[in-house]
Order: structure tokens, then C-alpha cells, then sequence
């Protein structure tokens, strides 16, 4: 299966991706990130629903994302 790829408009700097679970709390995270786009892997995550918060520096770019059939 291919990961999937969270693509964004401006270059990215040093921003930070967060994962929140359902409920708010945060399950993963990963810092320094540079460049237009992100490959997602998650295989520690089980299935459910998820929101992922890119941040850097004053922009932050939020998606759902559904995790279904692991």
C-alpha cells in the first residue's frame, strides 16, 4: 500500500506534524520537517479517526484523516 502524502502550498521550514486522536489527545509526532510535502506513515496507529495539525512558525494546516482497514 502507498502512504499517503499531505501536500501543502508554501515551503515548509523546521514545522512540526501532530497527530490528535478523536478525543483531543495527541499520538504522534514529528519535528523538523522541510520541504512542500509530507509522506504519512502510521503504522502504529490503529483504525479510527484522526486529525493531523502541520505547524510552522504562525501557519498551521489541519486535516482529518479516517483510518480504516489495517
Amino acid at each position: 500500500d502507498a502512504l499517503p502524502i499531505l501536500e501543502v502550498e508554501d515551503y515548509l521550514e523546521n514545522a512540526t506534524l501532530i497527530v490528535y486522536d478523536f478525543s483531543g489527545k495527541p499520538v504522534k509526532e514529528v519535528k523538523s520537517i522541510s520541504g512542500k510535502s509530507v509522506v504519512l506513515s502510521f503504522d502504529n496507529l490503529a483504525n479510527g479517526t484522526y486529525f493531523v495539525a502541520l505547524e510552522e512558525a504562525d501557519q498551521i494546516y489541519r486535516e482529518k484523516l479516517v483510518i480504516v482497514g489495517k
